[in-house]
């Protein structure tokens, strides 16, 4: 029996030849249904020949994650909890074999879904807002049709669009893709001839235009009377498209006038315990925050049992809830106290009020002076700080927290009387 020659395709090649064998491999079997016994460098033509267009595809799709900046971990979460995939599979090193396992598992059409709900799993608790009416959102995705007809053809929408919906049983996610005005750049006339990339002796430099894209993801969850709407990032610069989509689809007028930011009613309970324990004397502030903070971890381990996961995953949560402690206080902006911006982080705020005899009673009265609004409290959870503020909590320091840490806090913050909360 005779084999073909390979020639394989030396762009895929380069771009297969940091990947090491065992990824060759995988890619092999997820491809060719079969396993192979090969070395690196010949497995690599193998897949740059004879499997090209399916290299070129994952390739393609890799570039999305990157381009997207998907968070692997966020992404985890989301194949785990969605579409069932373990943890020990999801145990990756990077987005590449986060991609793989995707492939292997048979789900590459959910890869617009991962990179759509990872995103907004990211900013769950930042950017999520309570609409005071229950929104229908069945049938949505021929509404948005109609809107993209009116917007792109018969209004002829200076900056056209693009949108994608995502749904589930319980919500849907729209993926928005815009253009925001014409840019232009200076390159070499040479690079516009597709037929001619050798350089002259003096090139000639041209102009040219192009067309920017930017893009925003919207969760949309309808539940008991109220709709949870979630922006994946700023909304600011996105009111009026968002205003006409959602007029459009969903028969809402003045969106970002109904819009009430949504909070964790158990970051309401600790800083109402808090401010309650700096006015009154007789009470420890810190002792007080403890004692609150000791009961939500009695309750969120009770909550984590009831959760339809692995005992490894309700493990992992029960630990992770247990490093939650009080490690400091920050004010700002407080006139009250002409106070610009203080703030006290210590992993043993006791040894820290120890050091000095009355320090921590003025620290109290300190408190006790400033508006509560400009009060905010700094939690550990783990190696991450965050900060409760405003009804609300978020990462002291960079924008996002670790997934895992991120779900124990949704659940130590949630409404510990809600016999359903999360």
């Amino acid at each position: 029996m005779s084999v073909d020659p390979l020639d394989p395709d030396p762009e895929l090649v380069s771009e297969l030849e940091p990947r090491p064998l065992w990824f060759l491999e995988r890619l092999y079997e997820v491809f060719a249904d079969e396993s192979i016994d090969a070395n690196r460098s010949t497995l690599r033509e193998i897949l740059a020949d004879r499997h090209a267009d399916q290299v070129e595809q994952f390739l393609k799709d890799y570039e999305r994650l990157s381009d997207r900046g998907v968070n692997r971990r966020y992404a985890e979460e989301y194949l785990n909890k969605s579409l069932g995939i373990s943890r020990e599979e999801l145990d990756v090193n990077g987005r590449y074999e986060l991609l793989l396992v995707l492939y292997e598992n048979g789900y590459r059409d959910k890869l617009q879904s991962m990179i759509i709900r990872s995103e907004l799993f990211a900013v769950k608790n930042e950017r999520e807002f309570l609409l005071d009416q229950e929104l229908n959102i069945e049938g949505v995705e021929e509404r948005v049709r109609e809107f993209l007809r009116k917007a792109n053809v018969e209004e002829q929408n200076l900056d056209p669009i693009r949108i994608s919906v995502d749904e589930n049983e319980s919500s849907i996610a729209i993926d928005i893709q815009q253009e925001y005005g014409r840019k232009y750049r200076n390159e070499f006339e040479f690079r516009q001839s597709l037929g001619n990339q050798d350089a002259p002796v003096n090139p000639s430099i041209g102009g040219t235009s192009f067309y920017p894209l930017r893009n925003i993801s919207i969760g949309v969850e309808p539940e008991d009377g109220k709709t949870v709407i979630t922006f994946s990032k700023s909304a600011d610069n996105w009111e009026d498209t968002l205003s006409d989509l959602f007029y459009d689809i969903f028969g809402v007028e003045e969106l970002f006038d109904k819009l009430e930011e949504k909070r964790a009613p158990g970051v309401q309970e600790i800083q109402q315990d808090t401010m309650a324990a700096v006015e009154d004397e007789s009470t420890d502030t810190a002792d007080t925050v403890h004692e609150a903070v000791e009961q939500r971890k009695e309750a969120a381990t009770e909550q984590i049992e009831e959760i339809d996961e692995a005992d490894e995953a309700k493990e992992d949560l029960k630990q992770r809830a247990e490093t939650f402690r009080l490690v400091g206080y920050s004010i700002s902006n407080d006139q009250a106290t002409s106070t610009d911006e203080f703030t006290i982080i210590a992993d043993d705020l006791n040894d820290v009020f120890g050091t000095i005899e009355g320090i921590e009673l003025s620290f109290e009265d300190y408190l006790e002076k400033a508006e509560g609004d400009n009060i905010q409290l700094i939690f550990k959870i783990q190696n991450e700080l965050v900060q409760l503020n405003a009804g609300d909590w978020e990462p002291l320091r960079g924008s996002r927290i670790t997934a895992g840490n991120k779900e124990a806090l949704e659940i130590l913050l949630s409404d510990m009387n809600d016999p359903d909360a999360d």
